[in-house]
């Protein structure tokens, strides 16, 4: 799972992993407990999760719980497929008439504990407010269900535990997957090319800089 790269410090620029086969009791169990990528989810140094909504996944719930975003009963269904620990229920949709739309914000009642209570901020200094596993304000972001201290993860791994924080970072990964099955996200070449006026400006605060380092050298 690429979301747990940063744990190893990895990336995908040639880095090598090496597998080390344990010859003793004592060495599988500290390797069952202590190097368990589950155990290993915070960081020791920050107290930050290290493991995270990333990519894809990111961008995918972010366009899942906008106000705007709205599925009917059948694609709702089949994204919930996904997450192998829900028991079938289905609770009432957030539109009854003309047509029964649920939103991507009620996906989260199916993921979290029904007891589970947040609130924090996006990245557009929004209020995110999460009660009984309720989305009822904001939409999620890096700043939420990525690796920041403000992250629902760090929430989970204190007051419930690390496989609870496990599983609920699973269950999204797989939503936003299924997500992405039906609602394709592509970039053009388009989206690379920088404006002329982005390129002004660019060059003004170059010139600006330069007017700044030749006073201080003076």
């Amino acid at each position: 799972n690429y979301a747990n790269c940063k744990s190893y410090n990895a990336d995908f620029d040639g880095d090598e992993m090496n597998v080390y086969i344990p010859q003793k009791t004592s060495s599988s169990i500290e390797l069952k407990y202590l190097m368990n990528v589950t155990n290993m989810a915070l960081s020791p140094i920050s107290g930050n999760p290290v493991i995270g909504l990333v990519q894809d996944n990111l961008l995918a719930i972010y366009k899942m719980t906008k106000d705007d975003f709205f599925i009917d009963r059948d694609m709702f269904i089949n994204i919930l497929s996904s997450v192998e620990r829900w028991n079938g229920k289905l609770f009432a949709p957030s539109i009854l008439y003309p047509n029964e739309l649920w939103s991507g914000k009620q996906f989260l009642k199916y993921i979290l504990p029904n007891d589970f209570y947040f609130y924090g901020k996006n990245g557009s200094d929004e209020d995110v407010i999460i009660i009984n596993g309720n989305l009822l304000s904001g939409y999620l972001d890096n700043n939420v269900v990525g690796d920041s201290d403000n992250s629902i993860f760090k929430t989970l791994w204190l007051y419930y535990s690390s496989e609870i924080y496990i599983n609920v970072f699973y269950d999204l990964q797989k939503i936003t997957n299924e997500y992405l099955y039906y609602y394709t996200h592509t970039i053009s070449l388009d989206d690379f090319i920088i404006d002329d006026s982005i390129h002004i400006e660019i060059s003004n605060e170059l010139k600006k800089d330069y007017i700044d380092l030749n006073i201080i050298r003076l």
